[in-house]
């Protein structure tokens, strides 16, 4: 059934930017002719400050301090210097008389005083400040045109962290549900867009097909910063509504780094424990990779002829059977090297990381349905034990080479692999029959993304001319291999517990998707001298391509008996017995009689092919003024998207009947920023932007899926519409000392066809699909504080940060009757809150973190009966990690996640009184991890 479409594979898998790569990283250093070198730090505090600019005047020579405040200008003809250092809220410094010899190295420490509000100084702040640490990360905010917020590698080496997912969830206003997918201002993951290093990336489930991206395949340790932008400019793209998350990837150092680390973890009721496991695992499942014993084996002859299906049922390997193993303890490794130095006159710098971690654990879920007054549906409920296996890896490869301050060439490639082994044992009871299932499963996904891309100020118009262009090739994939399902029915007769086999299923399902693009933009200063460039007009302009596609494939086999009485009895075997492949014969057996058939099942199988072309251009202007005396800053303009989405999908290949999607046209999106500087320490912010949802290649094919998770089934709607969202917001901002934030904020959101997951109840059980809500608003205020407790000798060393949301939400929906009725928009939490209590002592290199996690009640699915929907409780996280660092070059950190443990609660949302829907059991993990920088 992969052969159904035939859509040629991209022949060229972007070898473009390996080329570079390789050919620099080969490259040797060429040693300047002398060497200007030093450390900046805080006249105060003594802390080393980072991401300093550092201009050679009358040289045109540019710098800036590293993640250890460290600078070093090389290559220098021999002769005296002046250098300028400028840093947001300090005073700009001027070193004069810095001699500099033929050979050899200056090396000086520069202490910078902070701005004091009656003194004056110059402020220089460029385009590539160091985003490792909260304060650079607050600084490069404060002068920021756009509302975001972000967080830092620094503050995520202070926390428990695994993955860039469980990161995000200490961001002001931001939610990741399942550790993976994030909402943004409480609204669902659909409506927010990620890019990585640059490059738009999407999710990469095999299933659950929507516009957050898997935050859990990025390793934290791979992380520089990750930005998250609540309002939008012309060159942003138009598909984003509650925000855009910019995941960057670690940054070039200054000078030769290489770090390594290890850590081992103990996981409560899973370490140490007896755990379940396929019995039968392959080679490579260490790596997160079939090896290919999962695979489904060709046919030869149609998918009709008896005899050939149970021949491949015969080929199939007896994968039913489990075994115990104890689980040993959650283990993780990650080393990484990256350098700068001359080249040919110019500057390479290079870095390469490589992580990988693995855990088991064994996590109780439930589940429960209840009778509910006009819905239907029976008393059942079910109990179960997930056994998991998780392997996570993944790399960065970066290469860039600037050849003078004018023009700089990079190329960044990012590779992520992970894998999740589950074996499940569940049993429930109804109203007929207690049951009794088994589901094994093997998931894998990876995700690889290439960029190269070119920075270059062109010296032909009067105050020149910027040009960036960039062009990437991605890919991702996800697959489950041989995924297998069986239900006993368990009654008693004559006395006796009697299980016999129910029913079955064995599937195979195939997720390929390419993504490739190009960019370029323009950018012209109006400003008179580089040091009017804060003051000047500046207009920019330019033009993209990218293009998406996907191939998707599920194959469904179930093994039907016959009527002889020699299968029935086999039906009470266990599952390795009653599959083995002596029992799949092709012509009837006068001893044994015709025994089992390997049947296609039609209903679970389908295929589609899909894509999505888009072609951008945007105009915008970024104008200083004053007025009244007071400056500020307008950034707006419009984008206009031309846009083609289809989805072609043989949802049941019995039929060949092919279901058609299409969604095309152009639109043009305007927005505005408007930022009033009050003075050094305050602004003011206001945004107006409109931006479109469009739906994702799952929501639009009519596949249909058995979610043996949840119980319940699952199939797109090709009638699906684009949503559209008029969104405003202001923020207030106050920056009291360097590291330090006050913040409110307030938006609305005015959207009109909002997509939705629904819940609708039928005979055979709860079918998710998704649909057009007429129109809903999201609205509320964002209230962040991040204040330094040093006015107190004992708290000196404290810093105590909060964040707070609430969000009110309303959605327009009819119910059977045709009623019309408010509610919430699905996937919508009415708070959160995110707190962290730190003590960090730059003289002992001690930190300790206490940190605090809550998310409300929120909508986890909509359905066509109001007291159908189904809500997530609130759940709360306390983590906490100590620090210790060691001769500055080494570092011991203890963590200890979920303090509180318990388990994940979801309740139908009856106006009355709450019922059951599902649990699911949440471990407390510890771990210990040592590191070493040289």
């Amino acid at each position: 059934m992969r052969r159904m479409f035939h859509r040629p594979v991209p022949s060229c898998r972007l070898a473009v930017p390996l080329i570079p790569l390789i050919l620099l990283a080969l490259l040797a250093g060429q040693a300047g002719a002398g060497t200007l070198k030093g450390i900046v730090k805080d006249k105060d505090s003594g802390d080393e400050l980072i991401g300093v600019d550092i201009v050679l005047v009358g040289h045109n020579l540019k710098t800036s301090t590293d993640i250890e405040g460290r600078f070093e200008i090389t290559d220098l003809p021999a002769g005296t210097y002046e250098m300028r250092l400028t840093y947001l809220g300090y005073n700009a410094r001027f070193l004069s008389d810095l001699k500099v010899r033929a050979s050899g190295a200056v090396d000086i420490e520069v202490i910078m005083e902070s701005f004091q509000a009656h003194a004056g100084g110059e402020m220089v702040v460029t385009a590539n400040r160091v985003l490792s640490t909260e304060s650079a990360i607050l600084a490069n905010r404060q002068q920021s045109s756009i509302i975001g917020d972000a967080i830092s590698a620094a503050q995520i080496s202070r926390s428990p962290d695994g993955t860039s997912g469980e990161a995000l969830n200490r961001v002001t206003g931001l939610m990741v549900t399942d550790g993976r997918y994030l909402m943004i201002r409480g609204m669902p993951d659909r409506y927010s867009a990620t890019t990585l290093n640059g490059i738009p990336v999407t999710s990469t489930d095999v299933y659950r097909d929507i516009k957050s991206f898997n935050f859990d395949l990025i390793p934290s340790n791979l992380l520089s910063s990750i930005v998250v932008l609540k309002s939008v400019t012309p060159e942003m793209p138009a598909e984003v509504t509650s925000g855009l998350v910019e995941v960057k990837t670690l940054e070039f150092p200054e000078k030769s780094t290489t770090k390594v680390g290890v850590s081992a973890g103990y996981v409560s009721d899973s370490t140490g424990e007896e755990v379940l496991q396929d019995a039968m695992v392959g080679s490579k499942d260490w790596l997160g990779m079939d090896d290919g014993s999962r695979d489904l084996p060709e046919f030869d002859t149609p998918r009709t002829d008896i005899v050939n299906r149970n021949q491949v049922a015969r080929a199939l390997p007896n994968r039913w059977a489990t075994e115990g193993k104890t689980a040993g303890p959650k283990l993780s490794f990650n080393a990484s090297h990256g350098n700068k130095q001359q080249l040919f006159g110019g500057k390479l710098g290079y870095q390469g990381a490589l992580s990988f971690k693995n855990k088991i654990d064994v996590q109780p879920e439930g589940a429960t349905r209840e009778p509910i007054e006009g819905v239907g549906g029976e008393d059942s409920y079910s109990d179960a034990l997930q056994h998991r296996y998780e392997v996570l890896w993944g790399g960065v490869g970066n290469v860039y080479y600037s050849f003078d301050e004018n023009h700089r060439l990079g190329v960044t490639n990012v590779y992520t692999r992970s894998a999740e082994s589950t074996v499940t044992e569940a049993e429930g009871e109804d109203s007929d029959s207690f049951n009794k299932w088994r589901r094994l499963n093997w998931e894998e996904r990876y995700l690889y993304a290439s960029r190269a891309d070119g920075k270059h100020h062109l010296d032909f118009l009067t105050n020149g001319l910027d040009l960036e262009w960039g062009v990437y090739y991605g890919e991702n994939a996800a697959s489950q291999p041989d995924s297998r399902f069986v239900e006993y029915v368990v009654r008693e007769q004559a006395g006796e517990t009697v299980e016999s086999m129910n029913a079955n299923l064995r599937s195979w399902t195939w997720l390929d998707e390419y993504r490739r693009g190009w960019n370029v933009d323009l950018k012209y200063s109006f400003a008179d001298h580089p040091d009017d460039e804060a003051h000047a007009l500046k207009l920019k302009a330019g033009l993209a391509r990218q293009r998406r596609n996907r191939d998707f494939d599920t194959e469904a086999w179930v093994t039907s008996p016959t009527f002889m009485p020699t299968s029935r009895a086999l039906a009470f075997l266990p599952p390795e017995e009653i599959f083995a492949p002596e029992n799949y014969n092709d012509v009837y057996d006068t001893r044994r009689g015709q025994l089992f058939n390997f049947i296609l099942e039609d209903r679970y199988s389908g295929v589609y092919e899909a894509g999505h072309e888009l072609k951008t251009a945007y105009v915008m202007a970024e104008l200083p003024f004053t007025l009244f005396q007071e400056d500020l800053l307008l950034v707006g303009g419009v984008r206009l998207e031309d846009s083609d989405l289809w989805n072609y999908t043989i949802a049941n290949p019995a039929a060949a009947t092919v279901d058609t999607a299409r969604i095309a046209g152009k639109d043009y999106f305007p927005s505005a920023n408007l930022t009033w500087k009050y003075d050094e320490d305050f602004n003011i912010r206001l945004a107006y932007y409109e931006s479109i949802n469009r739906p994702e290649f799952r929501e639009l094919s009519p596949v249909l899926r058995r979610d043996f998770v949840n119980y319940r089934w699952e199939r797109g709607n090709p009638e699906l519409k684009p949503s559209y969202a008029k969104n405003y917001d202001v923020r207030a901002e106050y920056f009291p000392g360097y590291g330090e934030v006050l913040a409110a904020s307030f938006f609305y959101k005015d959207l009109s066809n909002a997509i939705e997951d629904s819940l609708t109840p039928t005979p055979e059980g709860d079918m998710r699909s998704f649909t057009n809500a007429s129109e809903g608003r999201n609205y509320g205020f964002e209230l962040e504080g991040r204040i330094k407790l040093d006015f107190w000798a004992l708290t000196e060393d404290l810093t105590f940060s909060i964040n707070y949301t609430r969000i009110w939400s309303e959605v327009e929906a009819v119910d059977p009757a045709k009623e019309t009725y408010t509610r919430p928009l699905q996937g919508q939490a009415p708070w959160m809150i995110n707190m962290y209590l730190m003590y960090d002592n730059p003289n002992t290199g001690t930190s300790l973190n206490v940190l605090y996690n809550n998310v409300g009640r929120r909508l986890y699915s909509a359905a066509t009966n109001e007291a159908y929907g189904v809500y997530d409780n609130p759940y709360q996280h306390l983590d906490l990690v100590a620090v210790q660092k060691f001769r500055k070059r080494y570092q011991a950190k203890l963590a200890v996640k979920n303090i509180l443990g318990g388990d994940k609660e979801k309740v139908y949302g009856l106006p009355i009184a709450e019922l059951p829907y599902s649990t699911s059991g949440q471990s407390t993990e510890y771990s210990l991890s040592l590191s070493a920088r040289f």
